[in-house]
């Protein structure tokens, strides 16, 4: 998008160097604040005056001026103020992968899987916790697949489970207890065919004819 800035009726734009500097340095920090006010006019901003203020201003904008913020610049807060600007838009945590993995912090990967609990197959894994597992499973128990093994403790399983009983199938053997598995089987009786044929009690084959 091409952008013009007038200033003093002339155009800032294609003004001389020296005297763009010059009415940028006149302006006050709000003035400069509005020239960011859309996101995109941060590319017309000298570099020098590209301040972590005017960064932040631009994406809480516009989100997609992120791009124009240079990586080393990227903090936590503006990098959550584009991304939040982005779930806002797109309403889809799957937009994690977007996100450069240097700058997918704890919160904003938090974000994302209570947005779609499958998000948490582009969290990295140093930023793999128990609660972004909790809050991915919650959301969505089929999520529980993109959990490592040696993390899936019982409470989890059952978690997953209850939101959705197909979920048993990424539920170890050695958890797949009759309790879990007649969680799995009263939110969706197809999850039956998961359950191993000395837990399939009674109430167990009950609750999967009725779900």
């Amino acid at each position: 998008m091409q952008v013009r800035i007038t200033y003093k009726k002339e155009t800032l734009h294609h003004a001389p160097e020296e005297e763009r500097i010059e009415a940028i340095c006149s302006a006050t920090y709000r003035k400069l604040l509005e020239m960011v006010e859309n996101g995109m006019e941060l590319m017309d901003v000298p570099d020098e005056f590209r301040t972590a203020e005017i960064y932040l201003a631009a994406v809480k904008k516009r989100w997609d001026a992120l791009q124009y913020v240079p990586e080393e610049k990227r903090t936590e807060a503006i990098c959550w103020a584009a991304y939040r600007g982005l779930l806002k838009m797109v309403k889809n945590g799957m937009d994690l992968m977007d996100v450069p993995k240097e700058l997918r912090t704890a919160n904003i990967c938090l974000a994302a899987v209570k947005k779609q609990g499958d998000a948490l197959y582009h969290v990295p894994e140093e930023k793999h916790t128990a609660d972004i597992y909790w809050a991915a499973v919650k959301q969505n128990g089929l999520a529980l697949r993109f959990v490592p093994e040696k993390e899936r403790t019982e409470e989890l399983c059952r978690e997953a489970v209850k939101q959705n009983g197909m979920a048993l199938t990424n539920v170890p053997e050695q958890l797949r207890t009759s309790d879990i598995c007649l969680a799995a089987v009263k939110n969706q009786g197809a999850a039956f065919r998961y359950v191993p044929e000395g837990k399939r009690t009674t109430d167990i084959c009950l609750a999967a004819a009725v779900n």
